[in-house]
């Protein structure tokens, strides 16, 4: 069944391709990281696989978007070099977004605002193309609390185990993070009174000690 399901998702990737007419050169990459998503999703996150999709879609939406503006990019001449950087930031955030919002079994919040988070890494790389130096510098601000969130991320397996306000702030964290995320590089798609920067503090603390 879950095999089937794929599937489904796989043509409703190529659709979207088609619906937007993208070029026949851009793929629909790294399509393991989807499918991978899947198989951990479908058991527990939400009931119903049409109630998940209709989540999913515009998740889909916003990475085929994302996609293609990296291989536009990449396969640009010119600033490329000065845009190394970011590509590079934005493909190691943009499948830690997919990793998380696709397979976080507790956060149904986290899928809902998946395409939010895609989508300020397409604004992020656009702007990062005009105005590279204004990116690092964004990304300087940023990078502290990314490293810190990957570090507690390698650990994730110990909060099984750990007491239940652990976990609550682990959960909470992710959308903090994220939220910090889009409030840098996006700001026009912040929701009001969505993240505070007191709050992420304390979660990393407290998930830094549950490590």
């Amino acid at each position: 069944k879950i095999g089937k399901e794929v599937l489904q998702i796989k043509e409703l990737a190529f659709s979207f391709q088609k619906e937007i007419h993208f070029p026949h050169w851009i793929a629909i990459p790294d399509y393991e990281e989807f499918q991978e998503a899947v198989l951990q999703t479908q058991k527990g996150l939400i009931s119903g696989f049409h109630t998940w999709l209709a989540l999913f879609k515009p998740v889909l939406y916003e990475y085929v978007k994302l996609r293609f503006e990296e291989e536009r990019i990449k396969k640009g001449r010119g600033r490329i070099n000065m845009m190394a950087s970011a590509l590079e930031s934005v493909s190691d955030m943009r499948m830690v977004v997919i990793q998380q919002c696709l397979s976080n079994r507790s956060h149904e919040q986290l899928l809902k605002s998946a395409s939010r988070y895609l989508k300020a890494l397409r604004f992020r790389l656009v702007r990062a193309e005009n105005a590279p130096n204004k990116d690092a510098q964004k990304l300087e601000r940023f990078k502290p609390t990314w490293e810190t969130y990957l570090k507690i991320l390698q650990g994730m397996e110990s909060f099984a185990t750990s007491p239940s306000n652990i976990q609550e702030a682990y959960q909470e964290l992710q959308i903090q993070v994220f939220e910090f995320m889009v409030s840098v590089f996006a700001p026009e798609l912040s929701i009001r009174n969505r993240f505070s920067q007191k709050k992420l503090s304390t979660l990393l603390a407290i998930c830094q000690k549950g490590l």
